[in-house]
């Protein structure tokens, strides 16, 4: 990595002198990544996003960012940005138009998992038949899934937000997504005068152990044991996940799971016989007949399994 001068935000944002730069609103998220300490950026191309993440992964050749590759899709992309935030790395991405449907089902977990993700936002059209003229009907659908959504007018504060975006989306009261917004081509695809921070000066790095949730380590118990399972399609490991998880007088090791679940496959024991109604059940019989009967049907229809450890 590139060493940097390391800057608190308010410092870099407001008190560094800036120069100007005749640039493209594309060429403005790159200079605004570069100064943000991202340790992993994801990109998947899509006009008119397609060339700001070509100028970010020119920042990693250069230095500026410790990893960057070319996911399958966008869906993929968003998936691949959550889990290194989980893991406690600051992350970048961006999309467009279709790319934003096609990844939609991520964007709610970031912010139900409080994750400080940013993500760049260049909109189009999405209808059929096809746009790619600037269009502002993501942003619609986007808002509900609970991140925080900031619309740039232009370069200088497309750059502006996306630094700034970072050390409000970090703050433990916060810790949720954010989404810078542009009008696509408009703003990605025209120059204009930007006012950049002199210097090599950058955020400093993010500190994962100020989040209100954990980090997302898959070696170290308990992340191991609480959330990893649930991501397996086995019902055995979920259940045994499950088990782990669910509040107890003693802790369970997967072993012991195991044997839950080998001693209910063993077991020969005959299904429970249906409860007799009660004296209170009976005296309420008499009052409401036909509930009786219904409780008397699903009463034979149940079933019971006898599991011991």
């Amino acid at each position: 990595m590139r060493k940097q001068e390391w800057t608190d935000a308010e410092r870099l944002l407001h008190e560094i002198p800036r120069i100007p730069a005749f640039i493209t609103g594309s060429e403005a998220v790159a200079e605004a990544v570069k100064r943000a300490n991202v340790d992993m950026t994801v990109a998947y191309p899509i006009t008119p996003q397609s060339e700001s993440m070509h100028l970010v992964g020119d920042l990693f050749a250069q230095g500026y960012i410790r990893d960057y590759y070319r996911a399958e899709n966008e869906f993929a992309v968003m998936a691949a940005v959550h889990g290194a935030s989980l893991g406690g790395g600051r992350v970048f991405t961006a999309t467009s138009g279709p790319g934003t449907l096609r990844a939609m089902e991520m964007f709610p977990v970031w912010a139900g998992a409080r994750q400080p993700i940013v993500c760049a936002f260049m909109c189009r059209g999405v209808a059929l038949p096809p746009s790619i003229q600037p269009e502002n009907i993501e942003m619609g659908m986007l808002l509900d899934t609970g991140m925080l959504m900031f619309h740039a007018e232009n370069a200088q504060d497309f750059h502006d937000m996306i630094l700034a975006a970072y050390p409000i989306a970090e703050q433990s009261e916060v810790h949720l997504p954010i989404g810078v917004f542009v009008d696509g081509f408009f703003v990605t695809h025209t120059k204009e005068k930007v006012m950049l921070p002199a210097g090599d000066a950058s955020l400093p790095p993010y500190d994962s152990g100020c989040a209100p949730v954990p980090v997302f380590d898959m070696e170290t118990p308990p992340i191991r044991v609480t959330r990893d399972p649930l991501l397996n399609k086995s019902n055995f490991i979920s259940g045994a996940a499950n088990a782990l998880t669910r509040p107890c007088s003693r802790s369970l090791s997967l072993a012991s799971a195991r044997r839950v679940r080998a001693s209910s496959r063993a077991s020969t024991s005959p299904p429970c016989k249906a409860r007799r109604p009660s004296a209170r059940s009976s005296a309420s019989s008499t009052a409401n007949p036909s509930k009786t009967a219904i409780a008397a049907t699903k009463s034979k229809r149940s079933t019971a399994w006898t599991i011991t450890p």
